[in-house]
């Protein structure tokens, strides 16, 4: 499989993309889904001046429900817009089973970025920066 590094100014290009895409939107809080998602929603976090959590999607069955007690400190009464983001929509389940898990929890919108939306992907996100098939993307926060 092909490798393609990308670089920290082609990846500072993409979170800005990602911000401008959703300029007009104002969202209560960010969510990194571990481990990919968490570096680019932290840079998110910052460029939109928006409160940035953690998730552990591997936290949960394929339907979205629970494995054992997830705990969010984040209520549906008090935030409702959520923006989700992740590395790379390979195969697509980790979104489908996250957006599954916060919407019923009362979530009422649940947005999706990813650097890396692959063909192959089952899910479509709300905004890719790329589409790829058969690459394989090494981050610049990334060991090969």
């Amino acid at each position: 499989m092909t490798k393609i590094k990308m670089s920290w100014p082609k990846y500072i290009k993409a979170i800005g993309e990602i911000a401008f895409y959703f300029s007009d939107d104002k969202f209560d809080v960010i969510i990194g889904l571990t481990r990919g998602g968490l570096i680019p929603a932290v840079r998110l976090s910052h460029v939109m001046d928006t409160p940035m959590l953690p998730f552990n999607p591997h936290m949960l069955h394929s339907n979205g429900e629970e494995r054992g007690t997830v705990k969010i400190p984040i209520s549906p009464a008090v935030v409702r817009r959520i923006l989700i983001v992740d590395d790379i929509s390979d195969t697509g389940k980790t979104f489908i089973k996250c957006v599954r898990f916060f919407e019923k929890r009362g979530f009422n919108v649940c947005t999706t970025a990813v650097y890396i939306n692959k063909k192959t992907t089952v899910f479509t996100p709300t905004f890719a920066v790329y589409d790829s098939r058969k690459r394989w993307v090494v981050f610049p926060y990334e060991t090969e």
